[in-house]
């Protein structure tokens, strides 16, 4: 709710506020019904009936009058009408006219001026034609009016004295029966919000308060019926989400294992001068299909990752045309294979470096090179472009000649596992490589579109934030920026193509970093024989000494009675693994302590999850290395190490 409602009803009436308020008005309705109709009309009807009924004690005063009047007897008439004047209290004066108008009685001046309580009514004596004379009475109904008022009032009073009783009963009900379950209620849907299903309902009072408690009732069993179930899925999701994780980390590891010993024996078979061509053809073969394979075990875990969102990428600022140069390093010889020619557009200073992680965005750029490259035609051609867009966007476009797709292809192109018809039984892949550069992009707060024309070829462009670099870093980027476009001619022969050396190999070889000190002597924990050989394979070929032992117990017995320059551990081991054995030896429970030696350690193995690396570091490794690894990489890393020890 937002806090404008929030604040709304805060302000709304209770419903005690809402009874109280409607009985004040009512009461004020009543007052003023009895001041503006009520009593004025009383005081009329009063006065009224007072008037009716002097105007009949006058016709009933006529006769005895009229004989006086006729025998001018005016004395006794005289005392007749002084004592029924003193008689009756609402007669202040009497004036007797007789039939030609002259008056009889008083025999004083009659006073014509009446107050607003006096009244003045007639009655003749005598009837037409026999008209012996008229009665003129002025009466007062002050005490009268005054009397029916004070009755009025006290009947307004217990009037209203029994309309508050019954407003404040109506009200104390309302209270009860509606307001109270009411709050209740809602207490209870907030403390069930919190995950408390067992707060007291309360007790309801009327017919429609019941329904709504027992509807609640209802609704709040259902509820945790449904929480419970929700919990139960949410438990069940994360045990196979774990149990996924245990899956894919389990089956990286399986994979990786004989894929270390087969890219690995194959590389160092490469190596060798004296092999036939056909023989290396072979083997350059049993090379890239082991690296296609190992292509397709990251890609799996990287969608794994996605889809748990455990994969974490580092914003930083990537210079383009770095990354661009190595992308078209690495797919060059691939676009040869197809002849298909590549190009990487000059750059504009302004627009060469972006907020990405420099890995993630290498892999997704070579996706799109490559898929560029194998949905092209023969003699084909794949550009790259790099332009400034809105708000402070760069936009990475890949641009190619080839097959395109039609538009409901398009709308699918980034569904994961989906191969397109018309290629799924002529091009190599598994259909989550550009489901997965979608996602990167996204984690890279970009975004990746789309655009392609069947039969003319397809565009893909990547939008990521420009970033913002130092001045000490502009020469740099415009010299960059400044290269000439990369073209890659596409004239090469069939024989050119299959007799090219694999490009990771030949960069690996020129990249193997000299040897520091010869004679360095290298202890190797692994508990398989295949790698225990692989290992002393490499390391003798770059100029170290090396023994092996298979597990972390026998390690430190090693260290004990030998000293080694640096430990290449595997993780999973018998007896001791290699994050125990790791952490032993860091916290001193190995004979490297009485020593007082620092050796470097580098764990090897095919766990290739994050939270693999995370625990190595933690544990104290000094590198962590993902098997299959070349040898140009082991020998980086060792060349790491080396450095490091000889710095300290």
């Amino acid at each position: 709710m937002s806090p404008t409602n929030k604040e709304r009803i805060k302000w709304r009436p209770t419903l005690l506020q809402i009874s109280t308020a409607i009985c004040v008005i009512f009461s004020l309705l009543v007052a003023m019904l009895m001041v503006l109709f009520v009593i004025p009309q009383q005081i009329s009807i009063v006065e009224t009936r007072l008037d009716n009924a002097a105007r009949q004690s006058l016709v009933r005063l006529g006769p005895s009058v009229a004989d006086p009047i006729l025998t001018r007897q005016y004395e006794f008439l005289y005392d007749r009408l002084n004592k029924q004047i003193e008689n009756d209290d609402t007669w202040v004066r009497l004036q007797v006219l007789d039939a030609t108008g002259q008056q009889i009685y008083p025999l004083g001046e009659w006073d014509t001026v009446l107050t607003p309580n006096q009244h003045i009514v007639f009655a003749d004596i005598g009837s037409a034609p026999n008209l012996i004379g008229r009665l003129a009475l002025v009466v007062d109904h002050e005490f009268a009016i005054g009397e029916s008022l004070r009755l009025t009032f006290i009947l307004t009073a217990a009037l209203f004295l029994i309309i508050a009783l019954t407003l404040i009963s109506v009200v104390l009900f309302l209270q009860a029966a509606i307001s109270r379950p009411v709050i209740g209620l809602t207490s209870a849907f907030k403390l069930m919000a919190k995950g408390d299903f067992d707060y007291a309902l309360p007790q309801a009072r009327s017919r429609e308060i019941s329904y709504l408690v027992q509807e609640f009732s209802r609704f709040r069993r259902r509820t945790f019926g449904y929480q419970a179930s929700l919990i139960q899925l949410k438990e069940d999701a994360e045990q196979a989400n774990e149990a996924k994780s245990r899956f894919m980390s389990r089956m990286s590891h399986e994979l990786r294992t004989p894929l270390n010993s087969v890219l690995g024996f194959s590389e160092l078979a490469l190596n060798e001068s004296k092999l036939a061509p056909e023989q290396r053809r072979q083997l350059e073969a049993i090379h890239q299909s082991g690296q296609h394979l190992l292509d397709l075990v990251n890609e799996i875990l990287d969608l794994s990752r996605l889809e748990s969102d455990t994969l974490e990428v580092t914003l930083e600022p990537v210079y383009l045309p770095d990354i661009l140069d190595q992308c078209h390093l690495m797919t060059t010889p691939f676009a040869a294979s197809h002849k298909v020619s590549l190009t990487v557009l000059p750059i504009d200073p302004s627009v060469c470096c972006v907020l990405a992680d420099p890995l993630r965005l290498k892999q997704v750029l070579i996706n799109l090179l490559s898929n560029a490259i194998k949905y092209n035609q023969d003699n084909g051609r794949v550009y790259v472009e790099v332009e400034a867009g809105a708000s402070n966007t760069v936009f990475i476009r890949v641009r190619d000649t080839g097959i395109g797709f039609t538009q409901q292809e398009t709308a699918q192109i980034f569904v994961p596992f989906e191969r397109l018809n018309k290629s799924a039984a002529t091009v190599d892949g598994t259909g989550i490589g550009l489901s997965i550069s979608k996602r990167l992009v996204e984690l890279m707060n970009g975004s990746i579109d789309v655009h392609s024309v069947e039969g003319v070829g397809s565009e893909f462009s990547i939008s990521l934030r420009a970033a913002e670099v130092s001045a000490s870093e502009s020469d740099k980027i415009l010299d960059a920026a400044c290269c000439k476009p990369i073209h890659h001619l596409n004239e090469a022969t069939e024989a050119d193509i299959e007799l090219q050396p694999d490009p990771d190999l030949s960069r690996a070889q020129s990249d193997i970093q000299p040897v520091l000190a010869t004679n360095l002597h290298i202890l190797v924990a692994e508990d398989n024989a295949i790698n225990q050989l692989l290992f002393q394979t490499q390391l003798e070929s770059l100029g170290y000494r090396c023994t092996l032992v298979g597990d972390g117990l026998e390690a430190l017995s090693a260290l004990e009675n030998t000293q080694y320059d640096l430990l290449l551990t595997d993780i999973s081991m018998p007896n001791l693994g290699g994050l125990e054995l790791t952490k032993k030896i860091r916290s001193g429970e190995s004979a490297l302590k009485e020593k007082g030696v620092h050796m470097p350690i580098v764990a090897c193995s095919a766990n290739a999850m994050n939270d693999d690396q995370v625990s190595g570091i933690d544990a104290g490794v000094d590198a962590y290395l993902t098997k299959p690894f070349q040898k140009a990489q082991l020998a980086d890393v060792l060349h790491s190490a080396f450095s490091a020890k000889q710095s300290t």
